[in-house]
């Protein structure tokens, strides 16, 4: 950030240029310069803004063989799920931004991700919701599918369709849907499973190459993931 910030400087200390000393041409570049400056200035103010970013308490941590979470009471027992290394994550987020979408970058709202011997992977991302958002995982499942499909949109035979299988708990609704894809000729199914605890969404991405695979993941995966108190 140092250099930015010494370019913002040095252009700060010019003296403003006489219009009446500018060409044509000159005048007409600075006036398209300001013109898209304003538009990026209304942009950059009607964009809502992020989500904060989590605390360490908020994110939990992988402690042995168990990703636990104290501050929204729950844990999940990894077993023969392990945590991506960083060159695997490295080559994933690559990959998508290559064959999937060229903005995509790494989440900070992402606080695991785990694959196993099948290759299969679980992504878990939490986010604290504004006030105003709903509070029905519903709707809040709804709204994520827009976002899945806004951010797939380069994949041409996307479709999606009803998740029969929830993680969660009798007192812990869940909201579900699939999506499938072809990313460079191989199959793509995800779950997207999303809850809702103490305003914080929970938001499950599970990952294999065919419907059986997913579930199979989704079945391991549910018997591991438990809540440890009455969380709302």
């Amino acid at each position: 950030m140092v250099a930015p910030i010494a370019q913002a400087q040095m252009n700060s200390a010019q003296p403003p240029t006489d219009p009446s000393q500018m060409s044509l041409a000159e005048r007409a570049a600075a006036a398209r310069k300001a013109a898209a400056e304003r538009k990026a200035g209304h942009a950059e103010a009607s964009r809502p803004e992020a989500p904060p970013p989590l605390t360490p308490e908020q994110r939990g941590s992988v402690q042995g063989s168990q990703y636990v979470n104290d501050f929204l009471h729950f844990r999940i027992d990894l077993g023969e799920w392990e945590p991506l290394t960083a060159d695997r994550v490295a080559t994933s987020e690559a990959m998508a931004r290559k064959y999937v979408d060229p903005k995509a970058s790494s989440s900070p709202y992402r606080v695991l991700w785990v694959g196993d011997r099948a290759g299969r992977n679980v992504s878990l991302s939490i986010i604290a919701l504004p006030p105003d958002a709903p509070r029905e995982v519903d709707q809040l499942a709804a709204g994520m599918k827009k976002v899945a499909f806004a951010q797939l949109a380069n994949i041409p035979d996307l479709h999606d369709y009803k998740e029969t299988a929830l993680l969660g708990d009798s007192a812990h609704k869940f909201a579900a849907f699939r999506v499938a894809g072809t990313v460079k000729d191989v199959q793509i199914v995800q779950s997207e499973q999303v809850g809702l605890v103490n305003g914080f969404l929970l938001l499950f991405t599970l990952t294999g190459r065919s419907d059986q695979d997913v579930s199979e993941a989704l079945e391991s995966f549910k018997t591991s993931f438990v809540f440890t108190a009455a969380a709302r």
